[in-house]
């Protein structure tokens, strides 16, 4: 996730706490977004918005 977070900062995006925790998050239940991409369509949907800056 630090890496992540350094990309956003670089890029001059936030790293607030809905940040961060949109990205731990996700990162409890899937451990890759390559995990992630594997779930049916409906649980990817189900994941707190908060989530999406980091999937995206």
């Amino acid at each position: 996730m630090a890496s992540y977070l350094e990309h956003r900062a670089a890029q001059g995006m936030g790293t607030d706490h809905k940040v961060r925790w949109g990205a731990r998050t996700l990162l409890a239940r899937v451990p890759d977004l390559d995990s992630f991409r594997g779930l049916p369509l409906d649980e990817q949907l189900a994941f707190n918005h908060e989530t999406h800056r980091f999937i995206g």
